[in-house]
């Protein structure tokens, strides 16, 4: 038992560690006011310990599109102003629009409701949302 406990630790340290992008999702409004318009995301839960991992940011609109459309460089994360413990993700240039969208998966339990962190080179081979999550 305890043996088991090693690997799925070192198994989620290896994850862990290879995570250099987050997911939000938005509604159409915060999708168009703040991501392609300010090009930023705000505020959001990052653990402190993965700020620095953070490359990018992708965004799954939620229904009725219902799936992952954009993503940005991120240029830098700074503590959020009024949120104590959540951050403010600026973008270097402008949001880049995915050639195809990853639409949500058979599992809709996956629908990103809230930030999670993924792997950019999965993300850009993704099919649906299963994909982000499933490796």
């Amino acid at each position: 038992m305890e043996k088991n406990a090693i690997i799925n630790n070192d198994y989620l340290e290896t994850r862990r560690d290879k995570c250099d992008s987050i997911i939000v999702s938005a509604s159409e409004k915060n999708f168009n006011d703040v991501f392609l318009n300010e090009k930023k995301w705000e505020p959001i839960k990052i653990a402190t310990d993965r700020v620095s991992q953070i490359k990018f940011i992708y965004l799954y609109q939620k229904k009725p599109i219902s799936a992952v459309t954009y993503y940005a460089k991120v240029r830098e994360i700074i503590p959020h102003l009024t949120e104590k413990g959540k951050f403010t993700v600026i973008f270097e240039g402008e949001p880049i629009q995915l050639e195809s969208p990853i639409p949500l998966g058979s599992v809709q339990s996956k629908a990103p409701q809230n930030p999670r962190y993924i792997k950019s080179e999965v993300a850009q081979k993704a099919k649906t949302t299963d994909d982000l999550f499933d490796y």
